[in-house]
């Protein structure tokens, strides 16, 4: 990839050459400041350690006097008080010029070897003085022993001090020189590192302004003559963003040039007419549309007046309608009928624009002919619903958000006996609300909980203080943010009485039918193992034809009272946390002499997994299930049964090897009396229930159900329990966990 010298790189370098010397410049005569301050630095250590050397060069001598005027004079406090003084100020001395030393291993061994001497001449002073306190006879002799050990001791200290503070005073002296060399330095570099800086920023900044402007010339001139369609000069070379710029304003003319042959080949081939107009209302312009929306080629209405292509009956009104659009400076609208020269009349749309630059009115004509006739069909659509709507057998309602209603239809002015008088009525007012509801906002909240987008049935309340019973289902209307509902009422008095012989049928079946079956059956096995006595080979074969055909049907009427009593929710449940490897032994057990019968093995693993459920119900699914399986596999084939976690929920499969469902049986397949083929009913012995009874006792437990199959691959039939209790379960009605006499409920296997 080649390197292009952009605008900003060369701005990167007109900043950064002349930038260079500078921090150059700047870094230099910082290391040169930073050396001048620590010369200064130095420098004020220096003197310190001169002065405190000066200091510490008197004190030996002046505590020697003092302690001479103390033994010689008349032993006051005073004298002794100028020797403490002395003493600590020779201390601090020496404990100050250590610090100042620190730094300097030479000199810090010097100022150490100072100290010790200062120190064990102090000692000496401090020895006498304390054994003259304790013995002061003899104290000449005693005081010429120490002052011959101390004399020597201080004048050493005070040579020391005194070459030390010469070699101090020696290095002070050199001082300025360096002090010197440091400004001479600073001062060649100012003097060195400007003029170059000047030069290069001068330098820099007529190349750059001589290669930028003579381009940007060019490019200024090149829009004055794309502004008057002049060709355009030759493109700038360079590798910068002028250059570039000036490539894509070639571009942009040739696309402008493109565009407006476009726009009028556009205009020239529109299905609506495009036009413009005088101030007078002449045509100035006109699309070839013209030709086939108003049957007038362009060429003759070139020069015509507008009006003259109306009726003179609208001429006044539309020039009326042109002239306050065109005062008001702004886009307007307006519709007209034109009736053309075959004597067909059409609906114009006209859309227009004033220019005051071009004083030109700029209008666009679309053929709206096909949208009225829709609108009329529209209004005819909505007169047919409106009297499908009040012609219903239903009543309708029109509430807003706080359930008060708006509008009726007259289904419901028949339900409730009113003559207009539901409009402004809350709908929770049509019906009897629980007690516990007070206010109307709860009472209308619960509605709306209970029957948004399902029925809800009410006892609905009639203004004589009578009632029936009723359903009710609400609904969004007008989308979702209309603040409005659309509620459909329901007198389900017929739907209850059928109900009720519903039950009175089943209870003359629960009675009458199943209890002398039961009795057959029983009398048709004891014939069977010969407790009535010996049977003939034919007679045995006739025995057990009837016994197996009356269990069918005790089967049969089982699964109808307890398909009846699911879908009813009167089926006693026990909801507790249920290991699941019992469950699976229990179904498994049950099973297993119908699947030797058909050669058919039933295998499963342990899980050590609960679910929430009823026991007993759970048993009776998977019985189902996997006669199903044993029923419809080959012989000598395997049943399988897994148990997979599903998120909060668990999965367990019934795996066959049979002939499969075609998919279009498995929507259906969980329904009523659905058989995949015809012939499963009574070459399987089935009714056609267990599959719904089986849907209704896992929906019963808030979970799901469902089948896998593949023709020739066999099918899979999946359940799904929750693995917890929820709020739903404790609502399910299936807390009561016996029937009426107190036993518990059994799954009953036929």
């Amino acid at each position: 990839m080649s390197f292009k010298w952009t605008l900003a790189r060369k701005a990167y370098v007109l900043i950064c050459v002349p930038l260079i010397p500078q921090v150059t410049f700047l870094l230099l005569l910082g290391s040169l400041l930073g050396q001048a301050n620590k010369q200064s630095a130095y420098l004020t250590v220096l003197k310190e350690k001169i002065a405190t050397m000066e200091d510490l060069y008197t004190q030996p001598a002046a505590m020697r006097m003092s302690v001479n005027s103390y033994l010689e004079g008349d032993r006051n406090s005073s004298n002794l008080s100028q020797y403490e003084q002395q003493r600590s100020q020779m201390r601090n001395d020496v404990d100050k010029l250590k610090k100042l030393t620190a730094d300097n291993p030479v000199q810090s061994a010097i100022i150490k070897d100072i100290g010790a001497e200062v120190t064990d001449a102090i000692r000496m002073v401090d020895d006498y003085l304390a054994l003259l306190e304790t013995d002061p006879s003899n104290w000449k002799v005693k005081y010429g022993i120490t002052n011959s050990q101390l004399t020597p001791l201080v004048d050493d200290v005070i040579k020391k001090v005194q070459k030390f503070t010469d070699e101090l005073k020696a290095e002070e002296a050199l001082t300025p020189t360096v002090e010197k060399d440091l400004s001479d330095k600073i001062q060649t570099l100012i003097w060195t590192a400007v003029p170059i800086d000047i030069v290069a920023v001068i330098v820099l900044a007529l190349f750059f302004n001589i290669n930028t402007t003579r381009r940007l010339k060019i490019l200024m001139e090149n829009t004055d003559r794309l502004a008057i369609g002049q060709p355009l000069n030759a493109p700038a070379k360079g590798t910068d963003e002028i250059a570039d710029l000036d490539e894509v304003f070639h571009k942009m003319a040739v696309l402008l040039k493109e565009a407006e042959r476009k726009e009028r080949a556009m205009i020239e081939n529109a299905v609506d007419v495009i036009c413009s107009l005088d101030a007078n209302g002449r045509f100035l312009r006109v699309s070839e549309a013209s030709a086939k929306v108003w049957q007038t080629p362009a060429e003759e209405l070139i020069g015509q007046r507008v009006i003259e292509l109306f009726s003179p009956s609208q001429r006044d009104e539309i020039l009326q309608t042109i002239q306050s659009g065109a005062e008001r400076r702004a886009e307007f609208e307006f519709e007209t009928k034109m009736v053309l020269k075959d004597g067909t009349q059409t609906h114009m749309l006209w859309t227009a624009q004033w220019s005051l630059l071009e004083e030109t009115l700029f209008c666009v004509v679309h053929d709206i002919s096909e949208r009225k006739r829709n609108e009329d069909a529209l209004r005819e659509s909505e007169a047919q619903i409106r009297s499908l709507v009040e012609t219903m057998p239903v009543g309708v309602v029109l509430l807003n958000k706080h359930g008060r209603i708006e509008q009726v239809n007259p289904m419901m002015n028949k339900l409730f006996k009113s003559a207009n008088t539901l409009i402004g009525a809350q709908i929770t007012d049509l019906y009897k609300s629980p007690t516990s509801l007070g206010s109307v906002t709860d009472r209308t909240r619960e509605l709306f909980e209970k029957a948004m987008g399902r029925f809800h049935e009410v006892e609905a309340v009639l203004s004589n203080d009578s009632s029936f019973p009723a359903e009710i289902l609400v609904t969004q209307f007008g989308g979702p943010h209309s603040g409005r509902l659309l509620g459909i009422i329901l007198d389900v008095t017929e739907r209850h009485e059928i109900e009720r012989f519903k039950r009175e049928f089943l209870g003359v079946v629960s009675h009458e039918l199943r209890n002398p079956l039961t009795a057959i059956r029983g009398s048709l096995k004891m014939m069977m193992v010969g407790a009535l006595g010996a049977q003939t080979e034919q007679a045995q074969k006739a025995i057990t034809i009837a016994e197996r055909s009356a269990t069918r049907l005790i089967g049969l009427v089982n699964d109808l009272l307890d398909t009846e009593k699911l879908e009813a929710g009167k089926l006693d449940m026990q909801f507790e946390l249920r290991q699941l490897d019992p469950i699976l032994e229990m179904s498994v057990e049950s099973v297993k002499a119908f699947a030797d019968d058909h050669d058919v093995k039933v295998q499963y693993s342990l899980t050590n997994r609960q679910v929430y459920a009823d026991e007993h119900r759970i048993v009776q699914v998977l019985i189902n299930l996997l006669s199903n399986a044993i029923k419809y596999s080959p012989k000598g084939s395997v049943v399988l049964i897994d148990a997979i976690a599903r998120g909060d929920m668990y999965e367990v499969r019934v795996k066959d090897q049979g002939r499969g469902i075609p998919q279009s049986h498995v929507n259906s397949l969980f329904q009523r009396f659905k058989q995949v083929e015809r012939t499963d009913a009574t070459m399987k012995e089935k009714t056609g229930l267990g599959l719904a009874i089986c849907k209704a006792i896992i929906e019963q437990h808030l979970g799901q159900i469902g089948v896998e199959s593949e023709i020739g691959q066999g099918s899979t039939f999946w359940f799904r329990l929750p693995t917890q209790a929820t709020n739903q379960h404790s609502q399910s009605g299936g807390k009561d966990s016996t029937i009426a006499d107190g036993r518990q409920v059994q799954p009953e296997i036929v």
